[in-house]
């Protein structure tokens, strides 16, 4: 897995991606190899292969239903993020019934 955050506090783009301050864990296979140089590359960016990240609220999916690919990290930015995604995923199934 590799975690990537924004030395900058408003964050920053790079490989088609918003990188805030907070860290995010992605999965291995969220950018290509050549993304994946050009990240390691961005001085603004914090890139780290962790092997055994922590625990993490891992919303997959986005509020219209594709894969995202990235874990908040936890802290209160990660517990919004599931909540979001908790009840995004619960209003989808009172609209299905």
């Amino acid at each position: 897995m590799i975690r990537i955050h924004s030395k900058r506090a408003t964050g920053h783009y790079r490989a088609g991606v918003h990188h805030g301050p907070t860290p995010f864990i992605w999965r291995d296979d969220a950018f290509t190899p050549e993304q994946l140089r050009i990240l390691q590359k961005d001085p603004q960016l914090v890139v780290e292969k962790v092997e055994n990240p922590a625990p993490v609220n891992t919303p997959s999916k986005t509020d219209n239903g594709t894969d995202q690919g990235q874990a908040p990290t936890g802290g209160e930015e990660g517990k919004v993020a599931l909540e979001e995604a908790e009840t995004s995923a619960k209003k989808g199934k009172k609209k299905d019934k």
